[in-house]
């Protein structure tokens, strides 16, 4: 069979046809030039699939940058906002409560009309000055009840009760008074409030 092939081929390169190896030298070539034309090919469509992925990669890098930078905001003006809202006023109570624990209830208590937390904080606070502010007073006049009451206790005679009832009472009120030693009975006329 192959002195057959042979034969073909002696005949054909007799007739000005290229020898068998030139002949396989030209496929050869030409498919070596296609090889080369495809890998051309591919090596240019993945150079514009790389910078199709890098505008891409950009793109996206843009918008997590974007998206990070929008986030920062918003989370300190959520911060800057809870601050103000919130941790302002509770500290403000919380001073509030403790000028009034040490017995300054004449302070004015804020944010009494807000329907949220802290109003009902604030309410709770203004509550409790009032009944602190009762209970002071309520002390004050038990104390000076008791102080009068121990004055009294040691007069023996009866204008020494009277001294001592009025001096002490006059005292409380910021009053002065006066009598008269020689009819030894108080003479409202001398009697002045201050």
């Amino acid at each position: 069979f192959r002195s057959g092939a042979d034969a073909a081929a002696a005949a054909s390169h007799a007739q000005g046809g290229p020898l068998p190896t030139e002949y396989g030298h030209a496929q050869i070539a030409q498919i070596s030039a296609l090889v080369d034309q495809a890998v051309q090919d591919e090596l240019d469509l993945l150079k514009e699939r790389q910078e199709l992925a890098d505008g891409e990669s950009r793109r996206l890098e843009f918008v997590v940058l974007s998206m990070l930078g929008l986030g920062l905001v918003i989370g300190v003006f959520t911060v800057l906002f809870t601050r103000r809202q919130v941790s302002d006023p509770i500290v403000n109570l919380t001073r509030l409560m403790e000028r009034i624990t040490d017995g300054n209830t004449d302070v004015e208590v804020p944010n009494l009309k807000q329907r949220d937390e802290i109003g009902a904080l604030a309410r709770g606070l203004e509550d409790f000055r009032g009944l602190k502010q009762k209970a002071d007073s309520e002390n004050w006049v038990r104390q000076y009840l008791l102080d009068i009451n121990s004055g009294l206790q040691t007069t023996t005679t009866l204008d020494e009760f009277a001294e001592v009832l009025l001096s002490s009472l006059c005292y409380l009120l910021h009053a002065g008074y006066g009598a008269d030693r020689k009819s030894t009975r108080l003479n409202s006329s001398h009697i002045t409030i201050s």
